[in-house]
């Protein structure tokens, strides 16, 4: 599976609220996914990371392919070495389940980049981390 950066480029332009496609997941993974970083603080020591992908898990052998949003827990900057790290999991929080599907298309969670479901459940971890973007 190839991509060319004019692709990337067209998804990214269709992209809303910070949106972008996940390359590192396409690299190493072959997965085709959205990613956005939320910087918690002006100077940019500390974000969350939200990402839009698709899950396919099996269930009594049949097929189920699920739409996630992951919101991982915050990165900080180190000061010595200048590296984020985090540590824990995060959040995954189901949008939508689609059932067997046999063509999953980044057009599907490039229109979930604009939804209300998602923009209330990013404010609902950051409140629940007591979190604000800067």
């Amino acid at each position: 599976m190839k991509m060319t950066k004019e692709q990337i480029i067209k998804i990214n332009e269709k992209c809303k609220n910070g949106f972008k496609f996940d390359v590192e997941s396409f690299i190493y993974h072959g997965e085709r996914g959205l990613k956005k970083r939320v910087f918690l603080d002006p100077e940019k020591k500390s974000y969350i990371e939200v990402c839009l992908y698709y899950n396919t898990s099996y269930y009594c052998f049949e097929k189920q392919v699920k739409i996630m949003l992951s919101i991982s827990n915050k990165f900080t900057k180190d000061k010595s070495t200048g590296l984020y790290c985090s540590s824990g999991l995060g959040e995954y929080i189901e949008l939508e389940e689609i059932g067997d599907c046999k063509r999953l298309t980044i057009e599907k969670l490039i229109k979930l980049t604009d939804s209300k479901a998602v923009v209330e459940a990013i404010d609902k971890v950051l409140s629940k981390e007591n979190l604000k973007i800067a």
